[in-house]
């Protein structure tokens, strides 16, 4: 099993399938891909902007989906603390050059490093 599996979803999938994977992976987010290349995420707030415009559980996330998303090149957490806490943002993926998925970073990641490192 894919260990990103709980965190990613296709183009092709749902709204009912984006709530799902939202549930399932407690951040509040998910990542879109395409062929293998993360090309987006769909948040909480993007589902309810869909139902109140109309769409059904089972209309796809592609209309939703936003495009213009942030990432890293590397496993930062102190990047990532930056981007959560001046974007309120949850999760960051982490990619390749060609936008492959390597990792992801969630407020969790950071939050357990708070915890071990008073000095961060």
């Amino acid at each position: 099993m894919n260990k990103f599996a709980s965190f990613t979803l296709p183009l092709s999938a749902s709204l009912a399938d984006a709530a799902l994977c939202i549930k399932t992976n407690h951040s509040r987010c998910s990542l879109v891909l395409s062929e293998e290349r993360v090309i987006g995420t769909l948040s909480e707030g993007d589902l309810l902007r869909a139902f109140l415009h109309g769409s059904t559980p089972s209309s796809s996330i592609s209309d939703w989906v936003n495009l213009e998303f942030f990432w890293l090149k590397s496993y930062d957490l102190f990047k990532a603390h930056e981007a959560f806490l001046s974007l309120g943002i949850t999760m960051i993926p982490v990619v390749t050059a060609d936008m492959n998925l390597l990792d992801i970073i969630t407020t969790f990641d950071v939050l357990r490093l708070l915890k071990t490192n008073e000095s961060f």
